[in-house]
């Protein structure tokens, strides 16, 4: 976002955070205890395996990894100063992994103005030129009950024959699931002919 001509965002927006941290598990102590499995190490220089997850970073690859993490950093806040036309220590000062409200954001330079989606598609069309436009959501939402439906087997009709086997009318649980309001349902379902 920090590239864009305009930033919108509503007045309780989390709006940052421009930092960064670096994450390295060791799953030595928890494979060897839970599992049982343990490693015999044959490197072809010291730290070749710094990256392996079984293994505690000594002093030279935790120094390594912190380097990468300020480089990553500087990298992060140049480019948000860039973006944002701010001096690269203001976004220093104001970055550090924090976060800021979209209203607090207005004042520091991370955010042009208060708004919603609505208000960003209409910056957009007017900065085109557009006056007539309409918006399209996509993907198009599916409905969740043919989503799982089709997850499951591909194909509406499979699984609805399947339910149908065992008495399971999925006509009838889509019709109730549309239904609208409070409603009192009885175990049964009565038919007349």
């Amino acid at each position: 976002a920090c590239a864009a001509d305009k930033i919108y965002a509503n007045p309780n927006t989390i709006t940052g955070s421009i930092g960064v941290f670096g994450v390295l598990p060791n799953f030595q102590k928890f494979l060897d205890n839970k599992i049982g499995i343990t490693f015999d190490r044959y490197e072809t220089n010291p730290h070749a395996d710094m990256l392996s997850g079984v293994k505690p970073l000594d002093g030279k690859e935790l120094e390594v990894m912190q380097t990468m993490v300020n480089d990553i950093y500087e990298s992060f806040i140049g480019k948000v100063a860039e973006g944002r036309k701010l001096e690269v220590n203001w976004v220093d000062s104001i970055g550090q992994g924090r976060v800021w409200s979209g209203e607090d954001a207005i004042g520091l330079g991370l955010v042009d103005e208060l708004g919603d989606l609505q208000d960003a598609i209409a910056h957009a069309a007017s900065a085109a030129g557009i006056n007539d436009y309409t918006v399209k959501e996509l993907p198009a939402m599916i409905d969740p009950f043919q989503e799982i439906i089709n997850d499951l087997t591909g194909s509406k009709s499979s699984i609805s024959k399947a339910l149908a086997e065992e008495g399971i009318p999925v006509d009838k649980l889509l019709e109730i699931k549309n239904m609208k309001g409070i409603q009192a349902r009885m175990p049964f379902t009565i038919e007349f002919e």
